[in-house]
């Protein structure tokens, strides 16, 4: 009966656990997860892969007449990475404001343009872009305690027609989790934060659903041993 009291309450104490050490990371209040590059980078600019020959980055998800958003993870440090167009796109001119409670802008495409890569009072950008090529920033310094990011986009000319942001499964397959317009007149705002707290560990939804498996798996036998 003791061991059973014990793996029962060892199973509780793991599912308790679990569950209060979710994290959660939304954009416009929907759950976003970011894209791990621990395995594989030793830094956001390497995964950015900004290149002079062409003026773009080459991260691989830049996409035509589109702001791509997105977050990246670099063992304990999140970055969001935004581009603008890109191979089959449109000429542009777009204006970007971007303010975080952590981190800040760490690389701005294009960083010899000292017209078209203003930035302003530390979060104001001003890009223009020719057709076929994409602009883009990396926001770093993101850590895992409480933050909020506030991005501000506004279409001042050319072919851009919205928004889109991803998402990544545990294989790193990348899905859209958010779309919407870009407005000629006004900001569009587009807002990423996380609900982290200070010592919390994330847990897999694999993980979790272990937890549950086995919590679920204890009860059972617990009720079988006590009908016995």
């Amino acid at each position: 009966m003791k061991k059973f009291l014990l793996l029962m309450l060892v199973s509780s104490g793991l599912l308790m656990s679990s569950l209060a050490n979710s994290a959660i990371i939304t954009v416009n209040g929907v759950a976003i997860n970011p894209l791990d590059l621990s395995a594989d980078y030793n830094s956001f600019g390497d995964f950015f892969d900004y290149r002079a020959i062409d003026s773009s980055s080459h991260t691989g998800y830049e996409k035509k007449n589109k702001v791509i958003i997105f977050l990246t993870q670099i063992h304990e440090q999140i970055a969001m990475i935004m581009t603008a167009s890109g191979v089959g796109g449109y000429s542009g001119v777009l204006k970007a404001n971007v303010v975080g409670t952590q981190g800040g802008i760490s690389f701005i495409d294009d960083p010899a343009d000292s017209g078209f890569a203003d930035v302003l009072d530390g979060s104001m950008i001003t890009w223009a872009f020719s057709p076929n090529k994409s602009d883009g920033l990396i926001y770093s310094g993101i850590f895992g305690q409480k933050w909020d990011l506030n991005i501000g986009l506004q279409k001042l000319g050319g072919g851009l027609s919205g928004i889109e942001v991803l998402t990544f499964d545990e294989n790193k397959q990348a899905s859209i989790v958010h779309t919407q317009g870009i407005s000629k007149n006004h900001f569009s705002m587009v807002n990423i934060k996380s609900i982290f707290s200070p010592g919390i560990i994330p847990v897999s939804v694999a993980n979790t659903s272990i937890i549950f498996v086995l919590f679920g798996l204890t009860l059972t036998l617990f009720r079988i041993r006590m009908k016995h």
